[in-house]
C-alpha cells in the first residue's frame, strides 16, 4: 500500500484539582463519546474545543454569563481560584491583586488552557489512527554526530525510535542502502554513553549524517517501511 506517515496531535488533560475545584464528574472531564476519534471517546485525553466546551459547560450551568454582555463572564469563588489565584511565591513578590469580578471570554478562555495538562497522541497517516495517548510533551528522537577520536571520521547516533513506533533494525538496514554507509542497531550503550532503557536500540551510521536523518524522519520521506 502507499506510506505511512506519523503525525504527533497536542492534546490537553484537566488537572484533578481544577476539576475537584469546580466540582466537576469524571464524565465531564473527559472526551465526550460522540468524539470523532474512537480510541479517545470518554478518555481524559482532550482536543482544544473540547477543552473550551468545559469552561462553557460550567459557565453555562452556572449562569455565569453577564446578560447585557455576552461576551463577559461574570466569576464566582471557583472559577476565580482556578483561573486567578496568585501563588505563595508571585504574592510575597507583591505580584497579583485582587480577584475581578467579571472577565472577557476570550481571556478566560487563555487562561483556562493554560492551566491544562499537555498530553500528545500518536497518529498513523493516512487513515488517522491513533496508536498511543500520553500524558505528557511527545518524546524526542535524539541525533548526535560525534567526530571519531584520532581519525578524520564521523559516527552519527539515534536513540528513541521506538517511541514512535519505528523498528531500529529496519531503520538502520534502510539508512544503510540509501546513504550508502555501515549501519547498525546496538542494544547496548557505546563507551561513555549513557545506558539505554531497557528493550532500546541505539542506531549507529559510519559519517556525519544527522542532517539527513533529521530530513528522513521529518521531511516527505520520513518513513519507509518503518511505519
Amino acid at each position: 500500500g502507499g506510506k505511512k506517515k506519523l503525525a504527533i496531535v497536542n492534546l490537553y488533560c484537566l488537572p484533578s484539582h481544577v476539576r475537584g475545584a469546580l466540582n466537576l464528574t469524571e464524565e465531564q472531564a473527559c472526551a465526550p463519546a460522540t468524539a470523532k476519534s474512537v480510541e479517545r471517546r470518554e478518555t481524559p485525553f482532550l482536543t482544544l474545543p473540547e477543552c473550551r466546551a468545559i469552561l462553557d459547560g460550567y459557565v453555562t450551568q452556572n449562569e455565569l454569563l453577564d446578560p447585557l454582555d455576552p461576551g463577559t463572564v461574570r466569576l464566582d469563588g471557583p472559577l476565580c481560584d482556578v483561573l486567578f489565584k496568585v501563588s505563595k511565591r508571585d504574592k510575597s513578590q507583591g505580584k497579583g491583586g485582587g480577584y475581578p469580578q467579571s472577565a472577557p471570554r476570550k481571556d478566560l478562555h487563555d487562561r483556562w488552557t493554560a492551566k491544562m495538562e499537555s498530553a500528545h497522541a500518536l497518529v498513523s497517516m493516512p487513515g488517522s489512527q491513533i496508536l498511543s495517548l500520553k500524558r505528557g510533551s511527545p518524546p524526542k528522537v535524539a541525533i548526535e554526530a560525534e567526530a571519531v577520536r584520532g581519525r578524520k571520521k564521523f559516527l552519527t547516533r539515534v536513540r528513541n525510535l521506538e517511541d514512535y513506533g519505528i523498528d531500529p533494525k529496519s531503520f538502520a538496514d534502510d539508512v544503510a542502502k540509501r546513504f550508502a554507509c555501515a549501519c547498525a542497531a546496538e542494544s547496548e550503550a557505546a563507551n561513555g554513553k549513557a545506558a539505554l532503557r531497557k528493550g532500546r536500540m541505539e542506531v549507529t551510521a559510519q559519517g556525519r549524517l544527522d542532517r539527513e536523518i533529521t530530513a528522513l524522519l521529518t521531511g516527505e520521506e520520513r518513513l519507509t517501511s518503518h511505519g
